[in-house]
């Protein structure tokens, strides 16, 4: 990341966003709390992967962390799939965010430094 300050804003935030989404789960059934669930996931895993301390490991084994996150991204767009089939059209916008989510975990993962390189992408210079 581009500094500690900016790292751990985005570790207090990414951990707001899955403690908020435990209190959700807790509140909501059904398709919702699977939601609320992924969210949670999604959330600490921001945090993991912005705390200055662990960046660079992430960075590290970018492409690792990018397979696992396209995994995640595919799994995700089979259940909204499912769940679209079960309850009609109107439903695919309840886990299109959470595609939308995996595959932008997957560029981020694929954007961060490593230890001994630069960017796994070619952003910029």
């Amino acid at each position: 990341m581009t500094g500690h300050l900016l790292g751990w804003t985005l570790v207090v935030l990414g951990a707001g966003v899955a403690v908020g989404n435990l209190v959700r789960m807790a509140l909501v059934d059904g398709w919702a709390r699977f939601e609320a669930g992924a969210e949670v996931v999604m959330g600490v895993g921001m945090a993991v992967m912005a705390a200055p301390p662990t960046a660079l490991h992430y960075g590290t084994y970018g492409l690792w962390w990018a397979a696992v996150f396209a995994l995640f991204c595919l799994g995700g767009a089979a259940l909204a799939v499912r769940h679209v089939r079960r309850g009609g059209i109107r439903q695919l916008g309840h886990g299109a965010h959470l595609v939308v989510g995996s595959a932008a975990m997957v560029l981020m993962t694929l954007a961060m430094p490593g230890e001994s390189s630069g960017p796994t992408l070619a952003l910029g210079a």
